[in-house]
């Protein structure tokens, strides 16, 4: 019954960030328009201005909590070690984030970037990582 909870709790509040995440980047704050559906954008980071750091960081941010819950779920099973915890989180934050820009692709509702989808990745590698640090010094994972 536990895990449901948590399992339950970590969607909801997934989705909420991620819908959280939608309705800032498009409603004006982040929002920027481009000729084509489909961008690179590593270049885009040394080029441009403030406003794509803070993009970048955004959408780092964004998946940090995915990554930090999907960890701790996990861990709650008690079968996968830290590193395979890691491992599921990246392909997991990678799959989603790729289903996301997938559809903005499709639906003409954003942009298919692909430095979103390294920063997505990254930022759920660093809350699966901070999920594991924090258990590590807490005594709860094994060293």
């Amino acid at each position: 019954m536990y895990r449901a909870i948590v399992l339950g709790v970590t969607v909801f509040i997934g989705l909420f960030i991620m819908d959280l995440a939608v309705w800032i980047r498009y409603c004006g704050f982040f929002y920027h328009a481009s000729g084509n559906g489909l961008q690179v954008g590593i270049g885009r980071l040394f080029h441009e201005s403030d406003y794509f750091r803070v993009e970048v960081i955004a959408n780092m941010a964004v998946f940090v909590p995915f990554g930090f819950f999907l960890s701790e779920f996990i861990s709650s099973t008690g079968r996968f070690g830290a590193w395979r915890r890691i491992g599921i989180v990246i392909l997991s934050a990678f799959g989603l984030s790729l289903l996301i820009e997938s559809l903005q692709l499709i639906l003409h509702v954003g942009f298919f970037e692909l430095m979103d989808l390294m920063m997505n990745t990254l930022g759920g590698f660093l809350g699966a990582a901070v999920a594991i640090m924090g258990r590590k010094l807490i005594g709860l994972e094994k060293k």
